[in-house]
This record gives structure tokens, C-alpha cells and sequence, in this order.
């Protein structure tokens, strides 16, 4: 799952509520083998968009630590921008 930059924070927690949630029925005894195969594609959350907008505070990091702390792995892309035209 991908958060955008250009969101706030309560965005970072729906998107990381969401996984935790469906990890947790998708992975439970009674889920369908279908659910459990899903689930293992659930790999992990990623900060990126536009590196010149919004900011990776603390309330951020909180919500990431809390992705890593349901097991999926994080990521921060830092180096992308939008294309500039030529002058």
C-alpha cells in the first residue's frame, strides 16, 4: 500500500488500520484459503509522491513504527519529484 505525501497523517492511520484489520481476519483460523493466500501478498506500506510536498513528522513515524509493529515492511521513498520542463 502506497501513502501519498500529500496527505495527512489521518490518511497514514485509515491505511494502516485497514491492513492491521485485514491481516488479522485474513490470517485467523476459520479465514478461506483464499483470504490466507491474500494476505501473504500484504507485504508492506510505502511514504512516497512528490518529495517537495508534505512533511515525514513525528506523527508519521509513529504510524510506520505501528506498521512494523504488525509486521509489514516499510518504506520511504525521499528522491521523487515531478518532472520539470526544459528550459
Amino acid at each position: 500500500m502506497t501513502i501519498d505525501r500529500q496527505h495527512q497523517v489521518e490518511m497514514a492511520r485509515e491505511t494502516i488500520d485497514l491492513l492491521v484489520a485485514l491481516k488479522d481476519k485474513w490470517t485467523a483460523d476459520d479465514a478461506s484459503e483464499e483470504h490466507k493466500e491474500m494476505a501473504k501478498k500484504m507485504v508492506g506500506v510505502e511514504y512516497g509522491g512528490d518529495g517537495l510536498v508534505g512533511d515525514f513528522d513525528e506523527e508519521f513515524q509513529v504510524e510506520f513504527q505501528r506498521a512494523r509493529d504488525n509486521g509489514f515492511k516499510v518504506s520511504l521513498r525521499c528522491a521523487e519529484h515531478r518532472k520539470q520542463a526544459d528550459s
